[in-house]
């Protein structure tokens, strides 16, 4: 079991009524917190909060074994749905009629990863791990080729990175774009969403990557790579254009300083635009007993309050409302409107349900790889995703 962080305490009356313990997954969020808990402190004097560092999927399964957890505990959107399933996180819809808690301040795709098939909440989401296009617009001048339009799609995708490769004798000198099209909660979205496939049903019970709609996805990808393959570092301009997360944002303002560089949705395909979105959360531990008070703290800390003075900041908020804080620190003069566009697209990265993202990364990254090396079809990846992920699915509890 990972050690968690030793407790911080923060400046509350020494006689406070009611103590929480709250979970973060990283230090870094505990600090980028720190304002609002000094917030919290002063508008909540009855309410001490002490805060730990360090909570993962596995410390909160060995913690609920031994009875004792934080009071609010974070949860990433991958494994969330196993912990609504096992009992480990407290139904939010009591408290969110009682108190006129507004849910539709967060966008319901990643809003969803939390809830179950009956729509009921058990956390709120803090940010969006959205993907997006990032492109080197000093290769794009040089090749004369004009920055994307907002609906650009996967065909002109794949002709500016044609005309952006460059080849020097038998080897590729830059490419024209880098994707990430490994076994993991991305593959869904960029492989097979945008054509109208699904790798299976949203209860993940049924597979649907065998359909046509699925395959006429993985056959463009595998036409596509046949004709430009993917490669090369967007950092030190050996890619041109990189499918990647929005937390790059942040990153490359600070280190790419003598590249010209912007960012595009996500290109659309036939049927949709499929911005693939996971992010992490938030939810009440059943086992506190300060449950009222926990509720209190996630209303501010996940509300619109928190929202801008944490989540907003260098990463993209769950809530619409902290789009604009995120977008005056951190994107700054880049393109704007890529990021409401994302929001508006998102499609949640799956599996969510378990075994999880972790089974599915096992099982499937022996097909996906030999298919990216061409070494099977795209009817030959079908057949054994599917054999793959129903293998993934005999590993659930009866």
């Amino acid at each position: 079991m990972a050690i968690l962080s030793a407790f911080v305490a923060w400046c509350v009356p020494a006689l406070a009524a009611t103590e929480l313990l709250v979970g973060f997954d990283d230090q870094t969020w505990v600090d980028q917190a720190a304002d609002f808990l000094e917030y919290f402190a002063a508008k909540y004097p009855e309410i001490s909060v002490r805060v730990t560092a360090g909570i993962n999927q596995e410390n909160i399964v060995v913690m609920m074994a031994g009875g004792s957890t934080p009071d609010v505990y974070y949860v990433r959107g991958t494994w969330s749905r196993g912990f609504i399933e096992r009992g480990f996180l407290e139904p939010l819809d009591p408290y969110v009629r009682a108190s006129g808690f507004d849910l539709s301040i967060y966008n319901p795709v990643m809003l969803s990863a939390y809830q179950n098939d009956a729509g009921e909440t058990f956390a709120l989401p803090t940010d969006l791990g959205m993907v997006f296009t990032y492109l080197n617009t000093d290769h794009l001048a040089r090749a004369g080729i004009a920055f994307p339009q907002s609906d650009w799609t996967w065909d002109e995708a794949l002709d500016i990175a044609r005309r952006l490769t460059s080849v020097e004798g038998d080897s590729i000198a830059r490419y024209g774009w880098s994707v990430p099209l490994g076994a993991n909660w991305l593959f869904e979205g960029l492989s097979v969403a945008p054509w109208g496939g699904r790798l299976f049903n949203d209860s993940e019970t049924e597979t649907w990557v065998t359909r046509p709609e699925a395959i006429s996805g993985l056959a463009w990808w595998e036409s596509a790579l046949a004709v430009v393959p993917r490669g090369g570092d967007f950092v030190s301009g050996s890619s041109s254009m990189l499918v990647d997360g929005g937390w790059n944002i942040k990153h490359f303002n600070a280190s790419l300083t003598e590249v010209h560089w912007d960012i595009a949705p996500i290109p659309r395909g036939p049927v949709m635009r499929a911005t693939p979105t996971q992010g992490s959360g938030y939810g009440i531990s059943p086992l506190s007993t300060n449950k009222d008070a926990a509720w209190v703290f996630m209303q501010e800390f996940l509300g619109p309050i928190g929202q801008e003075m944490i989540w907003g900041r260098g990463s993209i908020p769950a809530a619409r409302s902290a789009l604009p804080v995120f977008l005056e620190e951190t994107v700054g003069g880049k393109n704007h409107a890529a990021i409401y566009e994302a929001f508006e697209t998102a499609f949640i990265g799956r599996p969510i349900m378990p075994p999880g993202e972790g089974a599915f990364v096992q099982r499937a990254s022996g097909p996906i790889a030999s298919w990216l090396e061409r070494q099977i079809s795209s009817q030959q990846l079908a057949v054994q995703l599917k054999t793959a992920i129903e293998a993934m699915w005999s590993e659930r509890n009866p």
